[in-house]
């Protein structure tokens, strides 16, 4: 925390698991094209249990 991470615009996907405590979470980092966005939601909506959180960063 509070430390600044130089970052480039992501092309297609990453893909990593964090664990906090006992919670295991997958992060997905998705590019803005329209197949990673078809990509995403079949994997959500095949899914049994999912649990989504989403946020959208855009700067200028």
């Amino acid at each position: 925390m509070g430390e600044v991470v130089s970052t480039i615009p992501t092309i297609g996907f990453n893909v990593e698991t964090v664990q906090y405590n006992n919670i295991k979470f997958q992060v997905w980092d998705l590019g803005g094209q329209t197949s990673m966005r078809y990509l995403f939601l079949s994997y959500v909506f095949l899914r049994k249990h999912p649990n989504t959180f989403g946020t959208d960063e855009i700067f200028n």
